[in-house]
């Protein structure tokens, strides 16, 4: 992980921390592609945001990965999490 996206990352778990909400990290980069992987081959640093735990890994692309996994408040508090993290990422410029 090279230095900007590192800041990203901390910016992120400033964020979580202020807003009392959990944040962890897992790892997708061997089960398939994100919309990050276009902007990270050209040098461009990026995070991805997903909803994907431990837990919930082994449903993804399988008859299991359906709307009805999803937590609401989850969902919610992820939702929150992104529009405070790009805020914050906005006053930072």
């Amino acid at each position: 992980m090279d230095r900007a996206a590192k800041r990203l990352a901390a910016a992120l778990i400033a964020v979580a921390a202020t807003l009392k909400l959990p944040l962890s990290v897992v790892n997708v980069h061997q089960v398939g592609q994100s919309d990050a992987n276009s902007f990270e081959d050209r040098k461009v640093p990026a995070i991805v945001l997903h909803s994907i735990t431990q837990e919930t890994l082994p449903l993804l692309h399988t008859r299991g990965d359906q709307m009805s996994a999803i937590h609401p408040d989850e969902y919610y508090d992820s939702y929150r999490l992104i529009q405070a993290y790009l805020a914050y990422l906005d006053e930072m410029q």
